[in-house]
């Protein structure tokens, strides 16, 4: 926080997650960021810190900021978009058979990531339908997925 404050940067965090923007970030402040990270006895995935530039369109834990507009990224809600257009067609355990997918859980991690869509798009219809009619899929569900 003071080191943000030092270089007049703004500092988010969201669990490990942090994200620091402003007018102007050089490259070398990752480094600094790094080394207090460090010190204070915590390891940086480097496969996670990036400099972004591209001022219109910004990524950061899962949500895309574009022009101070907060949305899911377009790729996340077309894949999703996929599974429960499959589901609707060929019933639940229908695309879990077609598709391989032999996940017990994998009808609540859809709906974990509609709840996730409607977190940061409370207003999506297309997300609040799949919701509703995922719910319900829930409850006709067979309590083993074993025969998939």
């Amino acid at each position: 926080m003071r080191y943000s404050k030092k270089f007049n940067l703004k500092y988010t965090r969201y669990a490990d997650d942090l994200a620091f923007s402003g007018e102007s970030i050089p490259a070398k402040h990752i480094e600094y960021i790094t080394k207090i990270i460090n010190t204070c006895g915590f390891t940086v995935n480097e496969k996670k810190t990036f400099l972004q530039q591209e001022k219109h369109k910004r990524i950061i834990t899962g949500i895309s900021i574009a022009e101070d507009v907060i949305k899911v990224p377009r790729e996340y809600k077309r894949k999703l978009k996929l599974e429960i257009h499959y589901i609707r067609k060929y019933g639940l355990l229908g695309h879990m058979r077609k598709h391989k997918i032999r996940n017990p859980d994998y009808l609540f991690s859809i709906i974990g990531k509609i709840h996730f869509w409607l977190s940061v798009e409370p207003d999506n219809l297309f997300a609040r339908q799949a919701l509703t009619d995922l719910t319900k899929k829930d409850e006709e569900k067979p309590s083993h997925l074993d025969c998939v």
